[in-house]
């Protein structure tokens, strides 16, 4: 019988917490700006809200088995990082598309007498620096590193096709 309390109320208090984070002014502001620009903080912000849903999740729910409710936490971060998850990929979208902005800008105004192999290798470990650097801020701790990797890679393959693109005109 406390398995079964213990089962309906933890998914009860799980499904009010994820709509506490969904209706709360600091996700609604992110939402509305997210496509605009990149959220420079995005990534402390989410943590914050993270953490504050699962405290929130864990205070009512430690009255409950246990086992029950450690269950139940992992199924609510996997909700919730579905709910994060666009957003996070999109501002990584924006960060790539900021870094190689970055390095048609440089190519462009760049005049010296480097070779331009030496110049676009140069410039494009810049702008994946760059990237590094807004990716960081963007980590929130309850997403994957994977998808930071892969958007890194495409932006690599979109530095090198950019910098060929540029080297056979």
């Amino acid at each position: 019988h406390r398995v079964m309390v213990a089962t309906i109320r933890c998914k009860e208090i799980a499904t009010a917490q994820v709509a506490l984070f969904q209706e709360s002014e600091v996700w609604k502001g992110m939402e509305e700006q997210y496509e605009k620009d990149l959220i420079s903080d995005f990534g402390a912000r989410v943590s914050e809200l993270v953490d504050d849903t699962l405290s929130g999740y864990d205070e009512e729910a430690r009255y409950f088995e246990s086992k029950v409710s450690q269950e139940r936490r992992e199924s609510m971060i996997q909700e919730i990082q579905g709910v994060i998850y666009p957003l996070y990929e999109k501002q990584l979208a924006l960060a790539s598309a900021k870094s190689l902005d970055g390095l048609k800008r440089m190519m462009e105004s760049e005049t010296d007498s480097r070779p331009f192999t030496q110049k676009s290798d140069e410039n494009s470990k810049i702008c994946l620096e760059e990237f590094d650097a807004n990716a960081k801020l963007l980590f929130t701790h309850c997403m994957s590193k994977k998808t930071e990797s892969a958007a890194k890679e495409a932006l690599r393959r979109d530095l090198v096709s950019y910098s060929e693109i540029l080297k056979s005109s």
